[in-house]
């Protein structure tokens, strides 16, 4: 966590017009909350006023947040691709703002896309990219746009060519989803894995191949193999890579690969200095990998795929951290006798994310305390008994809107 003495440098290599500032609401907003979005703009009209830096306690004490939602909803900004975060020493950090997204380019991104629709609805997110639909139809039309010499004389000094070159223009750069996968290393190891020429992948094809390997945690290595099984040289440029076989191969083999990188959404928390137990657990929770945790509780054994799905369905559809998944593997492992159960997994995690568990220690509050309601609840109707069977009705014990959990395990 940075010293609140800390300067921070807030910059901008982008603009951001009124419609853009729409697109913040209308896309941006239904993932990252209220509190980003004040944050990121903000941020803008730190800079707009010609303010170059401030100290880390004056920036929280402007914004009015807390410290705990301040790191949260920056940390949140920069998962999203608004902002970028940059470390200089131990008193020195900037800000990098991004521009936002067109509608175009947002669902573009698979995985924005995904996040989106699995929180406002398919229905919803249908009617939105409906309104930004181009409502042109040029069909029956020839272009007789005038060329740019058909009123210009092309002609200057070349010298003139050189002028700014080494000034950094503002243009709507926009940021993207921080991830670990790195398409060149991808393209290296394609080359010495196959025959594949990279100039038969297509920009289109790349990103999808990309938001395979960020969504199943595969590396470039083992994307370069799967990739060059669902290549068919054969077939049209812009479709030489089999996209739905790749996905199928990555759910199939990530059970049997041993190369792994931690490829879930990263969101380094507040450090915790106490060595208490729970203060351990959330540590280990934030620094191992939700398939790292299942292979640790399985001796070993990689994950099977239909497990790694739950994994990539609540990281990718559910917008999970990490730790919040962690949280869940492990409760349900301890409550089932270490059987996976996916509707009580599910179950979890909406009653995490309606409750706003957004943490490890989020997490571990809910359900330890709704644990504790249940022992209470078990330990009043107990009393004076100790040579009866008391049977507990669970329809009784009331936590927040949910239906007990482990009912739906037992039914």
């Amino acid at each position: 966590m940075e010293d609140l003495r800390s300067t921070y440098y807030i910059k901008t290599e982008t603009f951001t017009s009124l419609e853009y500032l729409e697109f913040l609401y209308t896309l941006y907003l239904p993932l990252i909350g209220y509190k980003a979005v004040f944050l990121y703009e903000y941020l803008n009209n730190f800079v707009r006023l010609k303010r170059d830096s401030i100290y880390l306690e004056d920036l929280i004490n402007e914004t009015t947040m807390n410290t705990q939602d301040f790191y949260f909803e920056r940390q949140m900004l920069e998962s999203i691709g608004l902002i970028e975060f940059y470390q200089k020493d131990d008193l020195n950090y900037l800000i990098l703002i991004k521009g936002i997204k067109s509608p175009k380019k947002f669902f573009a991104d698979l995985i924005l896309k995904g996040l989106f629709i699995n929180k406002i609805g398919e229905k919803k997110a249908t009617e939105l990219m409906s309104r930004y639909k181009i409502d042109v139809d040029l069909k029956g039309y020839k272009k007789i746009t005038s060329s740019i010499r058909d009123n210009f004389s092309v002609e200057f000094d070349p010298n003139y060519l050189k002028v700014g070159d080494d000034i950094k223009l503002m243009s709507n750069n926009t940021g993207e989803i921080s991830d670990n996968f790195n398409d060149s290393a991808f393209f290296e190891w394609l080359k010495k894995k196959s025959n594949i020429n990279p100039k038969h992948i297509t920009t289109e094809e790349l990103k999808k191949i990309h938001d395979c390997g960020v969504i199943y945690g595969l590396d470039e290595k083992t994307m370069a193999v799967l990739t060059n099984d669902a290549f068919d040289p054969s077939r049209i440029e812009g479709s030489k890579v089999n996209i739905k076989q790749l996905y199928e191969r990555a759910v199939k083999e990530i059970a049997l690969t041993k190369s792994y990188n931690k490829r879930f959404k990263k969101t380094e928390k507040i450090n915790i200095s106490s060595d208490t137990d729970i203060a351990k657990k959330i540590r280990y929770y934030q620094s191992i990998s939700p398939r790292d945790l299942l292979k640790e509780r399985q001796n070993g054994v990689e994950p099977v795929s239909s497990d790694l799905n739950i994994l990539a369905y609540l990281n990718a559809n559910m917008g999970l951290s990490k730790e919040v998944i962690n949280v869940i593997l492990d409760y349900t492992l301890d409550r089932l006798n270490n059987v996976l159960d996916r509707n009580y997994i599910e179950k979890i995690a909406a009653s995490l994310l309606r409750n706003k568990c957004e943490t490890a220690l989020d997490a571990l509050n809910y359900l330890c305390g709704r644990n504790k309601k249940q022992k209470d609840y078990v330990s009043n109707n107990s009393e004076n008994s100790e040579n009866k069977t008391t049977v507990i009705d669970t329809s009784k014990i009331i936590v927040d809107d949910d239906v007990d959990l482990d009912d739906l395990w037992n039914d």
